[in-house]
């Protein structure tokens, strides 16, 4: 088969490994149902501090790494291919052409597991581990998150299937400022899609019909703790997650190339791994990882509370397919 390659994203998502694939799902599709249920029940945590809030230091930076191991009975990811191909075939205008996609758009796109049993595509993150906290966020990492990132539709499946950004930060009294990160969604097929983008009260729907060659507006999300969903209408197979922080301290483990949309070889003995850099020292955290069909991991949307040190820290987590 021959090999996707997209576009250098021109301003990277923090230590994102887009472990990536995507497709444009349907509002019924039960892709990671249970765990937006879990994230919208949730208080959200976009909107600004509650009176009273602190911000929280880091003594130093540090180094948050870790994998994702798959617990259980892996899931039939052949029979998800199977699926998907079969409602690809009932698209009969658009078959041969969204067919026609790298290994990355006609595969199943909730599954990406290595060799190594460890599991790509997850979201992985920290928060202040009190109440009514937000992290202090270093000018040069704010820096460093300006300008777009793209998912782009060359066939029929979003590229990446899985998005970490930083659109906003909080600055020392609690306000939300903007990092100048945004979000802009293309269409570069020979076909037209539909792109629909809904992320709950702090992100609400977007929609548009996306003619050859053209683009949803450039988007600024804001932080929240709800996922966005991306979806096609016209091609339900077809979704993907975004997940939008106030801080840098996110990542997705490991699957995909970021920068050429290639699949790394499941033989690759970090598949599956994560890494986020400069995470503040020195404060205690709560780490969380969520995945699209297996939701929160360990079963905990509070994550794993730990105390982050100068140097190396390190949490794995155990993922449960669903």
């Amino acid at each position: 088969m021959r090999r996707l390659r997209l576009p250098l994203l021109t301003a990277a998502v923090p230590a994102l490994a887009l472990s990536l694939v995507l497709g444009c799902g349907s509002a019924n599709k039960d892709a990671g149902t249970s765990s937006d249920k879990n994230a919208s029940t949730e208080k959200d945590k976009g909107a600004a501090p509650a009176k009273g809030a602190k911000l929280v230091e880091g003594k130093g930076t540090g180094t948050l790494k870790g994998k994702i191991e798959l617990a259980g009975d892996a899931p039939d990811v052949n029979k998800l291919t199977e699926n998907l191909r079969a409602e690809m075939d009932k698209k009969k205008d658009d078959k041969d052409y969204c067919l026609m996609g790298g290994p990355a758009e006609v595969v199943e796109q909730q599954y990406r597991i290595g060799d190594n049993k460890q599991v790509g595509n997850v979201f992985v993150w920290i928060e202040p581990a009190e109440e009514r906290t937000y992290f202090k966020v270093p000018k040069e990492q704010i820096d460093k998150h300006k300008g777009e990132v793209q998912i782009q539709q060359p066939h029929c499946a979003f590229l990446p299937h899985c998005l970490v950004v930083f659109p906003k930060y909080r600055d020392d009294n609690g306000k939300e400022k903007p990092t100048g990160q945004k979000l802009h969604v293309i269409n570069n097929a020979k076909i037209t899609h539909n792109t629909k983008l809904d992320g709950g009260p702090k992100n609400p729907e977007v929609n548009k019909t996306l003619a050859k060659d053209d683009s949803l507006p450039l988007l600024e999300l804001n932080p929240s703790k709800e996922v966005v969903r991306v979806q096609c209408n016209i091609h339900p197979w077809m979704d993907g997650y975004v997940r939008a922080y106030d801080h840098p301290y996110a990542t997705l483990s490991k699957a995909q190339n970021p920068k050429t949309g290639e699949f790394m070889d499941t033989k690759d003995p970090s598949y599956g791994s994560y890494e986020i850099k400069d995470v503040p020292a020195g404060v205690k955290v709560r780490v969380i990882a969520w995945h699209e069909k297996a939701g929160y991991l360990d079963g905990d949307s509070k994550g794993v509370e730990k105390e982050l040190k100068e140097g190396e820290n390190t949490q794995d987590f155990k993922l449960t397919p669903k």
